[in-house]
């Protein structure tokens, strides 16, 4: 279960929003009710799982800890993830491969990444 509280605050970050914005978006009043869920220390019902994926643009699943993300674009995907989906499949072979070594070069550098993101999506 503590998956679940930190992969509400690896999508939260991922989105990039608030804790008050993420809290307006699941009927919170405040961010510190977000806090809370992130650190673990409040139990989520299923009702709340559901406004915790509508919100974050995922499935119930993938806040679960499943990985359903790129096996199945239509569950939670972004505009930009499925922009860059579509221009890597225009490449070939070689420029596949170039742009993975691209992306895995710049995933490496601590600048263009966050730590939680980072182990999150590796």
């Amino acid at each position: 279960m503590l998956e679940l509280y930190r992969n509400i605050r690896r999508y939260r970050i991922f989105a990039e929003l608030s804790q008050a914005e993420l809290a307006r978006r699941t009927g919170y009043t405040d961010r510190s009710s977000i806090a809370k869920i992130e650190r673990g220390d409040v139990d989520l019902p299923q009702s709340k799982i559901l406004a915790f994926a509508k919100a974050l643009n995922v499935s119930p699943g993938e806040l679960m800890g499943d990985v359903e993300r790129i096996e199945n674009p239509s569950l939670g995907i972004s505009t930009d993830e499925k922009k860059i989906i579509e221009l890597y499949r225009k490449l070939n072979t070689e420029g596949q491969q170039k742009a993975q070594a691209y992306l895995e070069d710049l995933a490496g550098l601590r600048k263009y990444t966050e730590p939680s993101i980072k182990e999150g999506f590796a």
